[in-house]
């Protein structure tokens, strides 16, 4: 039921809790969502929320694990070729990051791992090519 459920979404969060970090638990959520989609390329966006991070700016020692964790999920992110995740650092009691972590979700949904000015780039360069082969094949003239 979870794997098929996982086949038809189109993108993904993954919450970790810095106070409860399971990485055995990260890696088989990761492997189902990658088998569930049975993708080519795995560009469906995942963002990763390490939550609780009210914490690591109380104690020094969670910030290093925070550090931590963050250099395992960017193992993790390149074992799996995850070409479209990123990692946030959030807390759900003070909505810290959440708004931006799924507002990111969107962009990416949409415009993939592209940024906005990145896609513009593409645009221009391509219309243009247009432009020159149009002009090239334009025979007008005026009397």
């Amino acid at each position: 039921m979870k794997e098929q459920y996982m086949k038809y979404r189109q993108a993904f969060v993954v919450v970790s809790s810095i106070d409860n970090f399971i990485m055995q638990e990260l890696i088989f959520n990761i492997e189902l969502i990658v088998k569930a989609k049975n993708a080519v390329v795995n560009d469906f966006p995942v963002m990763f929320a390490l939550n609780k991070i009210d914490f690591s700016n109380s104690d020094p020692t969670y910030r290093n694990q925070v550090d931590e964790y963050k250099k395992k999920l960017g193992q993790l992110i390149k074992t799996y070729d995850l070409s479209n995740s990123e990692i946030f650092e959030t807390n759900a009691t003070s909505n810290s990051s959440l708004r931006a972590m799924f507002e990111q979700l969107g962009r990416r949904h949409y415009l993939g791992s592209y940024s906005i000015s990145e896609i513009l780039k593409l645009v221009l360069k391509d219309d243009a090519k247009v432009l020159q082969v149009s002009n090239k094949n334009e025979k007008c003239s005026m009397m």
